[in-house]
């Protein structure tokens, strides 16, 4: 006679409360702690990919921050649904304990992992430039201009070096320019513009279920 499976399924906010101290109590509460993402992968000698190929060291110098960020919004999209489930026999005691937290966090680890290069560079530029979405397009010329008062050389080949120049002019013209009317650009602006961290979250969207989505016998 085959034994009688069960499986157990925990939610998110379940997952986190495997490390009480640090774990936010509810979404959008006013005193989770902003880190407890970072605080929870060190607590359980966890790391993510801090220096991602591609990425340039000027942008992570405040990477736990955006990573915290990241999860908090996740958090507070998916807090209540369900993100890890453990299978046994039907006597086997399937509770939820601190050694099931890297098995339950891994998934969304990779997706870190997988999506930091592109994101990081977005936000940057999203932050750089929210404030002015309508600026112009801008161009920029730059020329160069050596004089050289230096008797030429019998060879012909000249004293045409920087070391022989007698003057040294660099000039340059930047050129704004409005593509488009106004009105284009307030109607571009409207069906372009995202929220990078709307669009990172959602690539963690596969990994969570709702109730009704879990398997019954």
């Amino acid at each position: 006679m085959a034994m009688i499976q069960k499986v157990n399924s925990y939610t998110f906010q379940e997952v986190l409360n495997l490390y009480p101290s640090l774990a936010p109590v509810r979404p959008h509460y006013k005193d989770n702690d902003a880190a407890f993402f970072t605080k929870m992968l060190t607590a359980s000698d966890l790391v993510y990919n801090k220096t991602p190929a591609g990425v340039p060291a000027t942008l992570l110098t405040n990477i736990d921050d955006i990573i915290n960020g990241l999860i908090t919004h996740v958090y507070n999209r998916h807090a209540k649904d369900y993100v890890f489930q453990k299978y046994g026999d039907w006597n086997d005691d399937l509770s939820l304990n601190t050694s099931d937290f890297p098995d339950a966090i891994l998934q969304i680890l990779n997706v870190i992992d997988s999506t930091i290069e592109k994101y990081v560079p977005m936000l940057k530029l999203a932050k750089d430039n929210s404030g002015d979405l309508l600026k112009p397009v801008q161009s920029t010329t730059t020329g160069h201009v050596k004089f050289n008062d230096t008797p030429q050389a019998d060879d012909e080949t000249g004293f045409a070096d920087d070391d022989h120049a007698s003057t040294y002019t660099e000039n340059g013209q930047v050129t704004s320019v409005d593509v488009g009317t106004l009105m284009e650009r307030l109607n571009s602006v409207f069906n372009n513009y995202m929220s990078v961290i709307l669009k990172w979250s959602n690539e963690f969207n596969y990994l969570f279920f709702k109730e009704e989505q879990l398997w019954k016998s």
